[in-house]
């Protein structure tokens, strides 16, 4: 199951939404505060600069918040993962994860992964015959 975490006010949200609709995707959206400590792990350990990469970008931050980041880069990954659970509206926002499949924000590339195997396969078959065909082969 796909599992989609936002947080109010988020303009992304919905256009992941709406491609999952698009396609007959079931998602499981909730808010972001109720992502599990586990899928915090495997969302950090899909990323290349770990807790900047599931954070709001720091335009996006008030001073209470930003003040918050600060503070998150001083504790130990336990203690970080305790302290985002606590403070959800930091993560960026949609995070949709299913099983080892992580994204981030929404990208209406990367959030192709998501699509079942079969419609990848099929696509990509449909792909190569027409290119075929332009061809002449």
């Amino acid at each position: 199951m796909i599992h989609l975490y936002y947080r109010q006010r988020c303009t992304s949200t919905p256009r992941a939404i709406e491609w999952f609709k698009s396609y007959g995707i079931k998602v499981c959206i909730r808010s972001s505060g109720q992502i599990s400590r586990e899928e915090l792990i495997t969302a950090l350990s899909s990323t290349e600069k770990g807790f900047t990469d599931l954070l709001k970008h720091p335009n996006h931050l008030n001073d209470e918040e930003m003040s918050k980041i600060r503070l998150l880069k001083t504790l130990t990954l336990n203690q970080a993962l305790d302290f985002i659970k606590v403070n959800p509206q930091l993560l960026r926002s949609p995070i949709i994860i299913e099983r080892n499949k992580v994204l981030i924000g929404y990208n209406p590339d990367q959030i192709r992964m998501f699509l079942p195997p079969e419609y990848r396969r099929s696509t990509l078959f449909r792909k190569e015959r027409e290119e075929v065909l332009k061809r002449g082969d």
